[in-house]
């Protein structure tokens, strides 16, 4: 299930708080992608969207057969949307086909769908983090006998995610110097 973060050894978040989630950005970004598929659905491949980013399973949902038809260079509406998940079993797991219609009402334009995607991200962040912390805080209890690797294992899970988060921004600075470099050039020239 998407949304479930039970760690390699099963170990949940506090249920008594709900996990960081925006299911109003979830949903505009999906009813920005129906009104513009391609270019959307590009972003979102290449800022690396995928559907662990959806907090909400009905939205996952949505989003991989968006993506299969996406991939496949199959025309994407609402009808071609409804019609995947319906041959896959998987309309009424995505909420049923008034939810996937509603979805193209949610959003005027879809004009703001990186920043719909920046609120998934951070939050999708903030779910990871929230897991890994836990896992190893219950591992920190259970598995005394090995504090260095427990703390290497830690170390190592917090800096992956410190890479997730920063690979856009990394490649966006490398732009940037590339285009200062071609300025230089272009002045000394």
């Amino acid at each position: 299930r998407t949304g479930d973060l039970r760690g390699e050894g099963g170990y949940l978040p506090d249920i008594h708080r709900l996990l960081p989630q925006s299911p109003d950005a979830e949903k505009g970004l999906l009813g920005s992608i129906l009104l513009m598929p391609r270019e959307v659905l590009g972003e979102c491949v290449e800022s690396g969207i995928l559907a662990e980013h959806f907090h909400i399973p009905a939205h996952a949902a949505i989003y991989v057969a968006l993506l299969d038809l996406w991939n496949a260079n199959q025309p994407i509406d609402i009808i071609t949307i409804t019609q995947v998940l319906r041959d896959r079993n998987k309309l009424e797991e995505a909420g049923g086909a008034a939810l996937v219609s509603s979805l193209l009402a949610f959003v005027p334009t879809a004009a703001n769908a990186s920043y719909y995607m920046e609120i998934m991200q951070e939050k999708y962040t903030l779910r990871s983090i929230i897991k890994t912390c836990t896992e190893y805080a219950a591992r920190s209890y259970s598995e005394q006998e090995n504090v260095p690797m427990l703390l290497d294992e830690v170390e190592q899970k917090i800096f992956e995610l410190a890479q997730e988060r920063y690979k856009d921004k990394q490649a966006s600075i490398r732009d940037q110097v590339m285009d200062a470099i071609e300025a230089i050039q272009d002045l000394h020239d």
